[in-house]
């Protein structure tokens, strides 16, 4: 038996009442499913993004009851984002070191009053391990947002290293880790995007948020389907890893770097929330500065390039900064292993601000004479400087991309 369809097609009554049986159980599951109390485990922009998208899913309000969110303190800008967007939602915060026994105080005090304050526990890029005590405490598990199509990039700096090592794609991929450690669970889904030629840590973290928030609600909506499904990681001695990125990582080693490896390493960096800085100064004649808004000097047609760059580079070494009145006032060049870069903005250690290049050179050199191409007495720490010096280093700053030390005579 067939019935011709509103387009003019034959169709199968069966098929029809195949299709209207599915759009039954895809209401009443959708009906039935027990809205979740969520304990969000976070940290800055992949976080914000993956939390945002899922409570703005269409069918958050069936999936989520409430959540609360454990984040660390407000650092950068993609900190602040994150802490602005839990409190224009009215989400409870704990808040970063004391969060851990917040949490356990929270859900004793719940407990005792005979209730389970949180089903599921979802980690975001927290970069840190949830504490076993916290980790059994959600009757529905604990599911990990992990930014990076496991097993690639297993690790605490996924997306940094997808950038570093200029993948086409990347993508996120969430585990069960109830009863495992940290990107050892199995995988319940995986979703693929691509990486773009102008794509930076802020940007991609932003794709990849979008992935997860979407995908987490495809799995709320049926997670004991997607967890008798998970299958373990495909294990290959190819894959990369993405270890976590420390400071004495994020140091630009002129020697070292082309000025398209150092472009590449600002870019994978800048805005990432490693290395998490902490506060202590450089107890020696060096100082840490921040270069920002790196660029390629790689126009070797321009002016500029054939009158300054071309004849310096024959003599200039690694490390070298230049700076010209007349030729280009609004930059700072610096010589790399091979190439030149040139920063817009600099921050020195101490400042709270980034400064102008001009400014920078005005406010370092404010009793120097110098002559309009002058190369100034300002010395980058190399190679042999920073395996001597890393080890006496903290820092002021916060949530930066990358850092040089510089000598001023």
């Amino acid at each position: 038996v067939s019935t011709q369809s509103t387009w003019g097609f034959k169709q199968d009554n069966s098929n029809i009442r195949m299709r209207i049986a599915a759009a039954r159980q895809f209401a009443t599951t959708l009906a039935s499913v027990k809205p979740y109390n969520i304990l969000f485990f976070g940290r800055e922009e992949y976080a914000r993004v993956a939390l945002y998208t899922l409570l703005n899913h269409e069918n958050a309000k069936s999936l989520i009851k409430r959540v609360h969110v454990v984040a660390p303190g407000a650092t950068g800008s993609a900190g602040e984002a994150l802490h602005e967007f839990l409190k224009s939602k009215d989400i409870q915060k704990f808040t970063f070191r004391k969060q851990f026994k917040a949490v356990e105080n929270f859900i004793k005090t719940e407990q005792d009053r005979k209730s389970l304050p949180f089903d599921l526990g979802i980690v975001s890029s927290f970069g840190q391990s949830i504490p076993e005590k916290i980790n059994t405490m959600f009757p529905q598990g604990v599911i990990d947002a992990h930014p990076s199509l496991l097993p690639k990039y297993r690790g605490g700096s996924p997306i940094e290293h997808a950038l570093l090592n200029k993948e086409k794609s990347t993508g996120i991929s969430l585990l069960d880790i109830s009863h495992n450690k940290p990107y050892a669970g199995k995988v319940m889904i995986s979703k693929e995007c691509g990486i773009e030629a102008g794509d930076d840590y802020l940007s991609l973290a932003g794709k990849c948020g979008v992935l997860a928030g979407n995908a987490l609600a495809d799995v709320l909506l049926d997670l004991g389907k997607f967890r008798s499904e998970a299958k373990l990681p495909e294990e290959s001695l190819i894959c990369p890893a993405a270890p976590l990125i420390e400071l004495k990582d994020a140091i630009l080693l002129w020697d070292k770097l082309t000025s398209a490896e150092a472009v590449r390493k600002y870019i994978a960096l800048r805005g990432s929330p490693r290395p998490s800085f902490s506060k202590v100064l450089l107890k020696s004649e060096w100082k840490m500065v921040h270069f920002d808004q790196i660029k390629e000097e790689n126009d070797t047609k321009s002016e500029y390039y054939k009158k300054v760059l071309a004849p310096m580079d024959k003599v200039a070494t690694p490390g070298v900064l230049h700076w010209s009145y007349k030729g280009m006032k609004d930059k700072i060049c610096i010589k790399c292993k091979e190439g030149w870069v040139s920063a817009e903005l600099v921050q020195m250690e101490g400042s709270a601000r980034n400064e102008s290049a001009s400014n920078f050179i005005a406010n370092k050199l404010k009793n120097t004479h110098y002559d309009e191409t002058h190369s100034f007495n300002f010395r980058l720490a190399l190679t042999k400087d920073i395996t001597k010096l890393v080890e006496k280093i903290e820092i002021q700053f916060h949530s930066l991309s990358t850092l040089s030390l510089i000598h001023i005579s």
